[in-house]
Parts: structure tokens; sequence; C-alpha cells
């Protein structure tokens, strides 16, 4: 099994070129170039502090089946990043990790996939036992000081590293290298930074004291090129915590009406985009719109978007959604049964 930093990540649009790994065993009948390894950013520039969202797809483009140990969500992998042409470096964006539960041994078919998106901002802690310190104050200040992902203005390249276990032997593909450039900090860097230092996860999930903080910090940061990702945060936030059963939901107050529909705007928007459409942000907007309405009553556009997670998110844990909702509608005679 492989030991390794799962956090590492690459960046690149998926029509990039793609890097090439040579399989030939008794094990998986590949043809060469069976296996590519394509990652993507969702932007082509950021401003510095702003997050970003990659896709790592690892795909059978060869024309024979190929049989690997491979999770629905691709989870091993490393990220390495460089600035300018300097060398590669580990990118520990992920807690370590040694091992785990062997994936499934699968086929991948000629053209199928399996892939998976995370956010970069923030590396991980550098937790260091200092004398003056207990434990947990140790853990608390090496969390606030934790580095951005890219610290300062200029041109990057990330790419990712994938190990692939065919059972009886393993192979290390290697992504194609997306480079992109990092631009100076804009209006409100500095809160938003400071903010995320303190009450923001790695993959941007919200520490529970996070989410009254960063509507406070709403206004601050209304007209800069962060605000959209405190209310995606919030937008997580609230799918996770309070949006409550896949069912017709009418006891919504007014004031939790305004939020959601400021969620729902944004989440239209992310969606409308076929570069943040596959990522994580997409992700999260999808599960929120078809959960939205799924509560508004609205069974058929709650499918429309179910069915783009199924179809374009396969590696996401909320693909059955489509499945559930169809089989509803079919109940209510409005469909044909779940395909």
């Amino acid at each position: 099994m492989w030991w390794h930093l799962t956090g590492q990540t690459g960046a690149g649009r998926l029509g990039v070129a793609l890097a090439v790994l040579v399989v030939a065993s008794g094990y998986a009948h590949a043809q060469p170039e069976a296996l590519n390894a394509v990652l993507s950013l969702d932007e082509e520039t950021y401003v510095l502090g702003q997050p970003m969202f990659f896709v790592l797809a690892l795909k059978n483009t060869g024309k024979e089946p190929v049989r690997a140990h491979l999770a629905e969500a691709l989870d091993g992998f490393d990220l390495e990043i460089a600035r300018g042409r300097e060398a590669f470096v580990p990118l520990a964006y992920r807690d370590m990790a040694v091992g785990g539960q062997r994936a499934p041994l699968r086929t991948l078919q000629p053209g199928e996939w399996v892939g998976t998106s995370d956010a970069l901002l923030l590396q991980s802690p550098q937790i260091k036992q200092i004398k003056a310190m207990t434990p947990r104050q140790a853990v608390d200040a090496a969390f606030r000081n934790r580095r951005l992902v890219c610290d300062s203005p200029g041109t990057y390249r990330v790419r990712a590293k994938v190990y692939v276990d065919f059972g009886n032997y393993d192979r290390v593909l290697f992504s194609n290298e997306v480079q992109f450039p990092v631009t100076p900090a804009g209006p409100g860097y500095q809160q938003f930074v400071d903010f995320a230092k303190r009450y923001v996860g790695n993959d941007l999930t919200l520490l529970p004291e996070g989410y009254e903080a960063s509507l406070a910090l709403g206004d601050t940061l209304g007209a800069t090129p962060y605000h959209r990702y405190l209310v995606w945060m919030r937008m997580k936030h609230y799918l996770k915590e309070r949006m409550g059963e896949d069912r017709p939901r009418e006891d919504v107050p007014e004031q939790e009406r305004a939020e959601r529909e400021a969620y729902r705007l944004l989440a239209e928007e992310l969606v409308g985009r076929p570069a943040t459409r596959q990522t994580r942000l997409g992700e999260v907007a999808l599960v929120y719109l078809g959960l939205y309405y799924v509560q508004a009553g609205n069974l058929p556009q709650a499918l429309s978007y179910a069915d783009v997670l199924l179809t374009e998110l396969p590696w996401s844990s909320r693909t059955g959604m489509a499945g559930s909702i169809r089989r509803t509608l079919a109940k209510q005679g409005n469909t044909p049964a779940d395909r």
C-alpha cells in the first residue's frame, strides 16, 4: 500500500496535454497510453489570497479495459508545486495519512474515468512543540500561522502524482503541469486571509464559530475578489448544518428565505460556468440547488441539477440524489422509472 501525503495537488484545463502511463502486465491488459491523469484549475489567473479549485481525473483512453484498485473519488495522489522554474516541492494541503483501507478492485472501461476535486488556499499546519505552550496551544498557534499555497505574486506550476494499485504491482503516474500567474492582492486581502487562518479548514470548511464571524465580515468584503468565496463557504456550512431533509419544506422563516435566495443566486452562477461546475465549488452548488428545489416542491427542476451532478461529477458522494428524485417522480406518475 502507498504511504504518502494525501495533500498534494495539481491544476490546469481538462483539455491540456495528458501525461502517459504505460501499463503492461498479465493483470491489467491495457494498451500504452491507456491511463491518463489530467489536472485542471477553475481559473487561468488568480489574485493573491484567492482560493483555487482543482479537478484531477484519471481516465482510460485506451481500447481495452483496465483493472485496478480505484475509489470512485480518486484519493491516491499527491500534489506538487513550484514557483517559476524552481523544482517541484510537495504541497501539503491535507493531513498526512498512512495507507488506509484499500480501494475496491474495479474495471475502467475505455472512456471511463474516476476523479476528484478540492480547494487550495492554505497549507496544512506545521505543528512544533514549544515548551511555553500546552499541546492545545501549539496546535492552535500552528493553525493560525498556516501559509498560503501561493504566498506571493508570481508564476506557479502545479502537478499531481497519482498512485495506481494494480493489485500485484504499483505505478506512479504524473499529470500534466499547470502554469498560472498570481497577481498582487486585491482589496480585502488581509481581512480575508486573517479570517481564513482563524476560522477555515484547508478544504474551505467553516469552523463552528466561523459562520457567525463570516456574517460580520460580509459587508467589509462585499466588492472584493474574495466575497463570493466567503458566501460559498457559508452556503457549504448551511447545506451541511441547516438544510435539513430532502422533502418539501414550508416552514422557512422570512429571514432565512433571504439567506437561501442569496445562496441560490451564487449556486446558479457557479454551475453556469463549465470551469467551476466540475469542481468542488460546483458540487456544493449543485447539491444545494437540488435540495433547494426539492424543498420548494419543484422536483423536475431539482432533477435537472441532480442529473448534472450524476453525469459531470461522478466522483461526488451525492450522485444518488438523481435516482432518489427520479423514483419519487415515478411514484407520482410524472416520469419514467429510474434509469
